[in-house]
């Protein structure tokens, strides 16, 4: 009689990610009304690496952040620090700061 148990396979062979620039759709780094949104990026590097990452905000009473990397401001008069952290384990993050 024949047992297995089940293993994961790891890839040692994973690229891991370098650098994170994290910018917006616009090009621009103000939200300039109550309740406006901006699209965030983040260009991963090297191209070969995870593209996935983990968006936050410093301040969650002026601003939110959304899975998809839209930052909603809550309320006007001061910057947020967006930061977008690598899925990889890697422990690589990119920030950016934007004018609320």
């Amino acid at each position: 009689k024949l047992e297995f148990d089940c293993f994961e396979v790891l890839n040692t062979n994973v690229t891991q990610v370098s650098s994170i620039n994290v910018g917006t759709s616009t090009g621009t780094d103000v939200i300039g009304v109550a309740n406006g949104t901006l699209q965030m990026t983040a260009a991963v590097e090297p191209a070969e690496a995870l593209q996935d990452v983990d968006w936050s905000v410093n301040n969650a009473s002026m601003a939110s952040i959304d899975a998809n990397g839209v930052l909603t401001a809550k309320q006007q008069g001061g910057e947020v620090t967006v930061t977008a952290t690598a899925k990889d384990g890697s422990g690589v993050v990119g920030t950016k700061t934007i004018t609320i």
